[in-house]
């Protein structure tokens, strides 16, 4: 979970950075646009950790895992290389998300300057669940810690020289990365994993990859969210600052969202002995973050956050309090989508969560397109269009776990 906060300190840098240079607004949505693209392949690596955690069991199974893992980076490397490097990428990209022309050169240099950490990232990833197999998870934290100082430290060397601002943040992210990449890759390797008598034991590429598409995908489509929602705001007059506040809102609340998301990991290590603890666990925990969200959301330590803190101002400010006070029904919705993942995930039956990810996405689009043509489309309606799509999803996550407990009881 600390893990989780410490990366997302990084993000509320990244946004300070930029709104503290000129034209902040357009910086921040700038931003926001280039790395919901990039998140959007970087997603498929989320679960690299559960699934490396999971399934290398021994070291044959390890080296089998670093393999695909390698695979799937260099992979997903391609769809940017096509973007940022061939004009007809460029131009597909430009006209799919409804770019506005002033933006679209540092969108464009952001994703070239970013491609390489796909691979990267893949990489480390893979680390990290080796470490978490191992129990080893405090020295994430440190790790972690040591990856926000590297990126602080480029940062203000990049506002010294007055380097550009969306280069300044791509060469952070990668300078960040590789020196997370070292360490995380030195730790591992210091442990070797034990030899344990599994079913994986003898793990062929088709069983890691029957178990990593589903969870794969199911990242893909949250991250597939935000680009869909900015595509229509960006047909809107006000684009430009509806983007950049979303972007401060919707980061806010992932300082919230990010650490119910950890309980999915608890789930892969404590779940099969204890469901129910890890369930009551989960929930008081939402209960207190929720607690906090609303307060930081409806207190003055909003603005204190958005404009003191971070340097928002005038009409991205007021869009990202408001978005956040919608967003406040987020964490107790993912809580429940994630109750449901976990279960699925200790079965190794993930093909739910890809149905309900792609689900969500669905909700998302329909909303999209209803708001946009009914002229309702802003800052708030886009924040409740989020926390509809997460609902849908929880919604067919239950129905697919109580499918499996029925499977379950037939074969008893």
């Amino acid at each position: 979970m600390l893990t989780g906060l410490t990366l997302l300190l990084e993000s509320q840098i990244q946004n300070a950075f930029l709104a503290r240079y000129p034209d902040g607004p357009a910086n921040l949505a700038t931003f926001a646009l280039a790395i919901s693209s990039f998140q959007l392949l970087n997603a498929f690596l989320i679960f690299v950790p559960q699934t490396v955690t999971l399934l290398a069991s021994c070291p044959h199974s390890r080296k089998t895992c670093f393999r695909f893992v390698v695979a799937v980076g260099v992979l997903l490397s391609i769809p940017l290389l096509i973007i940022g490097f061939l004009p007809p990428g460029t131009r597909l990209f430009a006209h799919i998300m409804r770019i506005p022309p002033e933006l679209l050169p540092n969108t464009v240099r952001y994703l070239q300057m970013m491609t390489p950490l796909l691979l990267v990232n893949a990489v480390r990833h893979f680390f990290t669940g080796i470490l978490i197999r191992l129990g080893r998870t405090r020295i994430l934290t440190l790790l972690n810690l040591c990856h926000m100082l590297s990126l602080v430290a480029v940062l203000a060397v990049g506002r010294r020289q007055g380097w550009p601002a969306i280069e300044t943040v791509a060469i952070g992210a990668i300078v960040a990365n590789l020196v997370h990449l070292g360490l995380v890759s030195l730790a591992a390797a210091e442990k070797r994993i034990p030899a344990s008598e599994t079913p994986w034991q003898r793990l062929r590429y088709r069983e890691i990859l029957t178990f990593f598409w589903p969870v794969a995908i199911t990242s893909a489509m949250f991250a597939l969210s935000r680009p869909i929602m900015y595509s229509y705001i960006n047909r809107t007059a006000m684009a430009v600052t509806t983007v950049a506040a979303l972007r401060l809102a919707f980061d806010a609340m992932m300082f919230f969202q990010n650490p119910v998301n950890q309980f999915r990991h608890m789930f892969t290590t404590f779940g099969e002995q204890d469901p129910e603890g890890v369930k009551r666990f989960m929930l008081r925990m939402t209960a207190w973050f929720t607690l906090i969200m609303v307060l930081l959301a409806f207190s003055p330590l909003g603005r204190l956050l958005f404009q003191r803190v971070i340097g928002a101002e005038g009409e991205v400010l007021e869009k990202a309090i408001q978005a956040l006070r919608i967003l406040c029904l987020g964490p107790f919705t993912i809580a429940t989508r994630n109750l449901y993942h976990g279960r699925m995930m200790i079965q190794r039956r993930t093909r739910g969560m890809a149905f309900a990810g792609t689900f969500r996405v669905g909700a998302i689009v329909l909303l999209s397109w209803s708001f946009y043509n009914l002229g309702w489309l802003n800052h708030q309606t886009s924040a409740l269009m989020l926390i509809g799509g997460f609902g849908a999803e929880a919604l067919v996550s239950r129905l697919a776990v109580m499918r499996l407990q029925r499977q379950a009881s037939r074969s008893k």
